[in-house]
C-alpha cells in the first residue's frame, strides 16, 4: 500500500486490509513512480482521496473514485 498518511496510520490501515507492506508519507509523484515501476509485474488498484492523486489514478489498472 502506498499512502500519503503517516506511518502509524498506514501500518494500521494495511493490517486491517490484509496488506503485507505499506509505504507512508509518499508524495503524489512518488506514488506515480512506484505504480509505473511495478508494471507489468503487478496489478495496481487506486482509491484516491485527493485530486493530487489523479496522475496515479490514471496509471492504475483498476481505479475506484
Amino acid at each position: 500500500m502506498i499512502t500519503g498518511d503517516n506511518p502509524l496510520t498506514a501500518a494500521a490501515s494495511a493490517a486491517e486490509a490484509g496488506v503485507d507492506d505499506s509505504l507512508a508519507q509518499a508524495t503524489p509523484e512518488e506514488k506515480l513512480k512506484l505504480i509505473r515501476s511495478t508494471r507489468p509485474k503487478a496489478t495496481s488498484w487506486r482509491w484516491p482521496r485527493w485530486t493530487n492523486d489523479a496522475p496515479a489514478l490514471a496509471q492504475a489498472d483498476v481505479a475506484v473514485a
